[in-house]
């Protein structure tokens, strides 16, 4: 009957043998079983290798069998419609059957049958235990699960399992109850409603649910937990467990405490972010490179210090890029590494348009495993300091170069009176080598230079507190003043110095300098100028004196000649004799005229030629007075001539021997040469303002009569305003000429005078004790007709005169 069976369904059983692999798997499984897996005829499908053991046969051979040829005959029948029964129950269990091992032995076991689905075929898995084995399982069970769950309560994570229909808790390890503070006493057969907030427990039954309804492990990496101790963050996996018929029966849940690395990461971040801000907002130039040069990282303050239009196009560089000298950056490299760092390296960088900076460097190197990594550190731009550094050096050296070449003695005392450093010249001053004048107090060495004859105790005494009461009081008497000594040096001469003191600001110190002035040859000078100038001013004087005599009676030659005129005019008979005498008059006159000019020429030219050489040769540095002197006398000098160009004009104007010269000249330039002339004579006194509108730098026409005509109106207006008014020369265009106009605030002229102020020889009666012959109008008056020009003069008595001359351009003169 066996054997039909196993012929019987031969074929169905080769077509469930590729499935094999899979229930192999599963049979092997159950190690300390004897299973067997055997479709609905009884034939061996799949056994384990305890089957294939009890049995004695091997596993090939087995699936070639069928299970009921190894019951009574007198069970097959009976298990036959058991396993038919099974369909609907899927399951019986605790069956006692007696297999045959072989023909003469027999054994109990107790047997478990259980349905299965194979492809839409049932299959039968059969579970053999012996009662003896089966006690010894037991056991062995137990040990298995207190195993399982020392390891469990001992894990490092959180384990728990719910059930999947209410969420109960149904496992909870020690890990569980050292993180909530729950003992598991307590949360066995409760849910998360019973420990936590309602917003956590609802989110930790919709992740349970997402577990049991996908079927998948879901990994929470971040779960905040509000528990009895305190709040606290887990990384949870959850994991589904299903029953034999795939439905989920559990679910088992794995938590890490990750508080404390959440803390870490936070404060990671805070530092990254703190380095980060740092990085970028520091004002000082950040940097890492490698050895071979390769920038890895810059600021923004060193992308800039550098130049460079964005950090990226930096990190394109190569530090060697940013040294001016390649040797200067191995230098650097060999410091570095002797040392491992460097501080307050003070080098050049190249920026990216060639220019150079000054920067201190601070760099240190990072190892790893003994090897350098890279090399760190930042950069302070020092340019400017740098810059202001050199500018001090180079400021000290010129100082001291001023200092040892200055003629003038120069000598520095500190605030207690010692002299603490001194110049060349003034040793060359004192007499004294600068060794034995350094150390020793200012009024020590100028009482030892004090005459003999006034050294004495009250001297000592005043130079001494002179000097130290300045220091308490910060009052000197002599501060920033020249002021005169003599002194007698160690050999009996004698010299005149001028000294100045002064403070200087040396950061918290003050310093004192006296400046020292051997003046010695200039007072001899100014004495032998002195006797020069009073000599000068006496012959001056005489010509003065001998001028004014022959002036009157020149005057009185021509009262003569008026009262000649007179005679003649009324006696109109004798007008032909009246004629000859004022020819022979005329003729008187001129000779006159031609000895002063002859006999005072040359001691003017004289005086003014001695003043030249004085003003030359003479050059002293305080020469105020004697400037005065020289220019009191230039100033006489040039009076005098001009008043004999006057005359000289009048001569020629009556005998009718004036003559137009023209050539072409500058007008403009002549006008400042004649005020230049006229402030001279007027000694500053007054101020002339010339406005000129037009050009008048080409102009054809005689600049001698032109001169004449401006230098004798402008003396007019000095001469009649003694208030030190302002006087006004234009000049413009005016009807195809050039038209003058000398404006003045003085004395005016009296109207009922107008008539006559063409006149030679005629001055108002207002004039006072003012300078001047009377001519000067004249020959004004006589030099326009020559140019063909017209005069008008407009004036109001003590308001001020305006004098309007027209000259016409470019005429061709007789």
């Amino acid at each position: 009957m066996n054997g039909m069976h196993s012929e019987k369904n031969s074929n169905q059983r080769h077509k469930v043998i590729p499935d094999t692999k899979t229930f192999k798997g599963i049979i092997d499984s159950f190690d300390k079983c004897i299973s067997v897996v055997i479709d609905l005829d009884g034939n061996i499908l799949f056994a384990n290798e305890k089957f294939c053991e009890i049995f004695s046969i091997k596993y090939d051979a087995i699936i070639r069998k069928n299970y009921f040829s190894f019951l009574k005959d007198t069970d097959i029948e009976k298990f036959k419609k058991k396993l038919k029964k099974l369909i609907n129950s899927k399951v019986y269990n605790g069956e006692n059957v007696i297999l045959k091992i072989d023909k003469s032995h027999s054994v109990t076991f107790k047997q478990n049958v259980e349905l299965m689905k194979l492809k839409g075929e049932n299959l039968y898995r059969i579970t053999l235990k012996n009662e003896k084995e089966l006690h010894e399982l037991e056991n062995e069970l137990n040990k298995t699960k207190r195993f399982l769950e020392g390891i469990i309560d001992n894990l490092p994570v959180t384990v728990f399992v719910k059930d999947a229909k209410e969420g109960k808790f149904v496992l909870w390890n020690r890990k569980c109850e050292q993180i909530f503070g729950l003992e598991s006493e307590i949360t066995l057969g409760k849910t998360d409603f019973d420990f936590f907030p309602k917003k956590q427990a609802e989110f930790f039954r919709k992740k349970d649910n997402e577990v049991l309804k996908s079927g998948k492990v879901i990994d929470i990496p971040e779960e905040l937990i509000d528990g009895k101790l305190g709040r606290k963050y887990l990384h949870t996996i959850k994991v589904p467990i299903y029953d034999e018929n795939d439905s989920p029966i559990f679910l088992l849940g794995f938590s890490e405490d990750i508080t404390e690395k959440k803390e870490v990461e936070e404060a990671v971040k805070r530092s990254v972010a703190l380095y980060t801000s740092l990085f970028k907002r520091l004002p000082i130039g950040l940097y890492r490179t490698r050895k071979d040069g390769t920038i890895l990282e810059a600021n923004p303050a060193l992308v800039e210090m550098l130049g460079y239009p964005s950090r990226e196009k930096l990190l394109e560089q190569n530090t060697f890029t940013v040294y001016p000298d390649e040797g200067l950056r191995r230098e650097t490299l060999s410091k570095i590494k002797k040392k491992g760092q460097v501080y307050d390296f003070v080098i050049p960088l190249k920026k990216i348009d060639g220019s150079i900076i000054w920067v201190r460097d601070k760099t240190q190197i990072i190892e790893d495993e003994n090897n350098i990594e890279y090399y760190e550190g930042f950069l302070e731009d020092i340019t400017d300091r740098k810059l202001a550094e050199e500018a001090l050096i180079d400021s000290e050296e010129k100082f001291r170069c001023m200092f040892e070449q200055s003629l003038d003695g120069l000598v520095l005392i500190d605030d207690k009176g010692k002299i603490i450093d001194c110049n060349k010249a003034t040793e060359n001053i004192l007499g004294f080598k600068i060794a034995k004048i350094l150390g020793k107090t200012v009024y020590d060495l100028f009482y030892s230079l004090a005459p003999k004859d006034n050294r004495n105790p009250d001297l000592y005494e005043n130079l001494k507190n002179s000097f130290l009461s300045y220091i308490e009081t910060g009052i000197y008497p002599w501060e920033k003043k020249w002021v005169e000594r003599n002194i007698e040096l160690s050999d009996g001469s004698m010299k005149v110095i001028t000294s100045l003191i002064f403070p200087i600001q040396t950061g918290n110190r003050t310093i004192f300098c006296k400046i020292l002035d051997d003046i010695t040859e200039r007072k001899k000078a100014e004495e032998e100028i002195n006797e020069l100038n009073r000599s000068l001013e006496n012959k001056v004087m005489e010509r003065t004196a001998m001028l004014r005599k022959s002036l009157q009676e020149l005057n009185e030659e021509i009262e003569l000649r008026k009262e000649a005129e007179q005679k003649l005019t009324d006696a109109k008979d004798n007008i032909t004799d009246a004629w000859n005498k004022e020819r022979e008059l005329s003729e008187l006159k001129s000779r006159f005229i031609s000895m002063i000019s002859h006999e005072y020429r040359t001691p003017l030219t004289i005086i003014m030629t001695s003043t030249f050489l004085l003003e030359k040769y003479y050059n002293i540095r305080d020469g105020e007075k004697f400037g005065e002197k020289i220019e009191m006398i230039q100033s006489s000098v040039q009076n005098m001539t001009q008043m004999l160009e006057n005359v000289l004009l009048v001569g020629k104007s009556d005998k009718g021997s004036m003559r137009t010269k023209l050539k072409y000249c500058n007008i403009e330039r002549l006008c400042e040469q004649v005020i230049e002339e006229v402030q001279i004579i007027d000694k500053f006194a007054h101020n002339i303002e010339l406005v000129i509108e037009g050009d008048f730098k080409h102009e054809k026409t005689d600049e001698i009569m032109i001169h004449s005509i401006l230098i004798n109106l402008l003396l007019n207006s000095i001469n009649y305003s003694p208030g030190n008014e302002d006087i006004r020369l234009e000049l413009g265009e005016c009807d195809d000429g050039m038209e003058f106009k000398i404006i003045d605030d003085g004395i005016g002229i009296p109207p009922s005078e107008k008539p006559y102020i063409f006149d030679s020889f005629f001055r108002g009666t207002n004039i006072g004790t003012s300078t001047g012959f009377g001519v000067g109008l004249t020959i004004v008056k006589t030099c326009v007709e020559e140019l063909k020009g017209k005069i008008n003069i407009e004036s109001e008595l003590y308001k001020g005169t305006k004098v309007t001359v027209y000259v016409p351009h470019q005429v061709d003169y007789v």
